[in-house]
């Protein structure tokens, strides 16, 4: 192999590892190309999609916060197994750390009807409209409820 191929092929590789090793951040998620690892549903609106990077490098994205939460339960992840689960803002769309993210349940029209939204602080459930019935949850008891 040549010099110049190498170079390439070294260059290559780094370029996948810094995608799938995420580095405190979600991995780019690309609409109606990936699909949701619960429902396998193509993700179409973005804004409204979450993903999950464990320790082991595997990158799972979902077009539904619901169904993130239904993939951690059934595959019973735990916190030592996750180094990264982002949310969008429902304000915002802008990532966020389901560590700093508000959640709510709602009947907010999710793309799997799950309902669940999330925001950077209490004022943004605040301030969603009061049809969505929106009730505060934590993380915590959305993967470790029944």
């Amino acid at each position: 192999m040549s010099s110049m191929l190498r170079t390439m092929a070294v260059f290559a590789a780094a370029l996948l590892l810094v995608g799938f090793t995420s580095q405190g951040k979600p991995v780019e998620i690309m609409p109606e190309a990936d699909e949701c690892r619960t429902c396998t549903m193509a993700i179409t609106n973005v804004p409204l999609s979450a993903e999950l990077i464990l320790k082991d490098r595997t990158v799972a994205k979902f077009d539904d916060i619901g169904c993130m939460v239904a993939y951690w339960k059934q595959k019973r992840i735990r916190d030592e197994q996750v180094q990264g689960a982002w949310v969008h803002d429902l304000a915002t769309k802008k990532w966020l750390p389901v560590e700093k993210a508000t959640f709510a349940k709602s009947t907010y029209p999710t793309p799997m009807r799950y309902g669940i939204v999330a925001f950077a602080g209490p004022e943004g459930i605040k301030k969603l409209d009061p049809k969505y019935k929106a009730a505060v949850v934590t993380w915590s008891s959305l993967v470790k409820g029944k």
